[in-house]
């Protein structure tokens, strides 16, 4: 018995001859299909909400970089005055 055409598919001579297998085949084609819809439509959603969370934590360390250079000038700008200090003292 040939199940399959050479493309593939079930052979639609054979499901002529067996309706519930071919309904069968059609019903998990349907299936598979609404579930490789919803699959992706989670993947989506979960990429969306995955890049949102990593914009955020970007922005907040940003944020963070840049508190921390302007302490970081704020602490050396009495340095530049020292050194001039200590240059003029050569």
């Amino acid at each position: 018995m040939v199940f399959y055409s050479e493309s593939g598919e079930l052979d639609p001579d054979w499901l002529m001859k067996n309706p519930k297998v071919g309904q069968a085949a059609r019903d998990l084609d349907g299936m598979i299909s609404e579930l490789d819809t919803k699959l992706d439509r989670q993947l989506k959603k979960q990429e969306h909400d995955y890049l949102k969370g990593y914009s955020i934590y970007v922005k907040t360390k940003e944020k963070e970089l840049k508190t921390l250079i302007q302490k970081l000038n704020a602490k050396n700008s009495n340095n530049t005055l020292k050194d001039k200090t200590i240059y003029k003292l050569n």
